[in-house]
């Protein structure tokens, strides 16, 4: 990704007439592409070969500066969202005895005494209080949004998942962190890989900042690093993923929560229907984002899908292709995830 970003700035810079624009007449240009690689700033070791370990995917400033503007996620407030504060809101003459400002109150007594020339000691604590003295402090209920977020990312890394549709996955993490970071007054994240088994990487939790992305060079980002370096490649199954994204989801009820996940869904049909139950029916997650690579068939099995969902069908092209544009794939992705229905990723055919 950065050698096309380079040749483009030292064309631009050496053919300042070339435009870029969609309506551009020029003949559209075909940069650089080398094949597998990628610069993803998660602290990933470049591998020397295709399948040693991921190459990354896409860059932080790449990232956001060419693909976010597309994100189209829905910003949803869970109801439980709205909590309540008391607060003061100045003084008053009328009051509880527990809401009395005792310091307040004892100096509009020596201000009356003073004024009626008889303050000394004695008259200040042996007389007592007048209705004139007192002085009560006035609350209110306010009523605040707190707009916090549960995103988790969920991704299939068995045998079945090629090198590229992982780094495509894997991608996501920087995409969802900078958007919901800067939506969000607090997010939870976590990403979750599974074969057979899951594993679970987080939470990290993501204050809201103009540059949320700041977060991944902190200590505190180190199980979303090891997340981003995970591998796989062995059997798949997604009853224990299903089970354990269902649980973290169990600890955030007053939170707005987001799943999103990419695989293939090549499981068994008792995978499918535990995958269904437990994360599809009864709606855990506000909002749904899936990748899927394969055909639209293979969703197909699901008796029931949540009307709150993007579901992307890659296929399986964009893995055996040599001729695969990465960058265009993800751009449709970006694109696309956030979008109520299905779409289908239309390069492929």
């Amino acid at each position: 990704m950065n050698t096309k970003w380079k040749y483009l700035r030292r064309l631009l810079k050496e053919k300042p007439n070339v435009s870029l624009d969609k309506t551009t007449k020029i003949p559209r240009l075909v940069l650089p592409r080398p094949l597998y690689i990628w610069e993803f700033d998660l602290g990933i070791t470049k591998g020397t070969s295709p399948g040693s370990e991921d190459e990354g995917a896409v860059g932080r400033d790449e990232i956001v500066k060419y693909f976010l503007s597309d994100f189209q996620i829905p910003i949803i407030i869970e109801e439980t969202s709205f909590e309540f504060d008391i607060r003061k809101e100045g003084k008053s003459k009328i009051g509880r005895m527990s809401q009395l400002d005792i310091e307040r109150t004892l100096k509009q007594k020596m201000k009356r005494l003073a004024i009626e020339g008889n303050l000394e000691p004695s008259s200040l604590f042996e007389e007592p209080f007048i209705d004139e003295d007192l002085i009560f402090n006035r609350f209110s209920i306010k009523e605040t949004l707190s707009k916090k977020c549960l995103v988790i990312l969920g991704i299939d890394v068995s045998g079945s998942i090629s090198d590229i549709e992982r780094v495509i996955a894997k991608s996501l993490v920087i995409g969802l962190i900078q958007f919901f970071g800067t939506n969000f007054e607090t997010t939870e994240f976590y990403g979750v890989s599974h074969e057979v088994s899951a594993k679970v990487f987080g939470p990290l939790k993501i204050p809201k900042s103009e540059n949320p992305l700041y977060i991944l060079d902190s200590e505190d980002a180190n199980p979303i690093r090891e997340f981003a370096k995970i591998q796989g490649g062995g059997g798949t199954s997604l009853y224990d993923f299903s089970i354990k994204v269902r649980n973290i989801a169990n600890k955030y009820k007053n939170y707005s929560r987001y799943l999103f996940y990419a695989g293939d869904f090549s499981v068994f049909s008792n995978d499918l229907e535990v995958f269904e139950k437990t994360l599809f029916r009864g709606d855990p997650f506000h909002f749904y984002g899936i990748i899927v690579y394969d055909s639209e068939s293979a969703f197909n099995t699901f008796s029931y899908i949540p009307h709150n969902s993007s579901i992307l069908f890659m296929g399986r092209e964009i893995a055996i292709s040599n001729n695969v544009d990465t960058v265009n794939v993800l751009h449709w992705i970006f694109k696309h995830l956030g979008k109520i229905g299905r779409f289908n990723y239309a390069q492929n055919r």
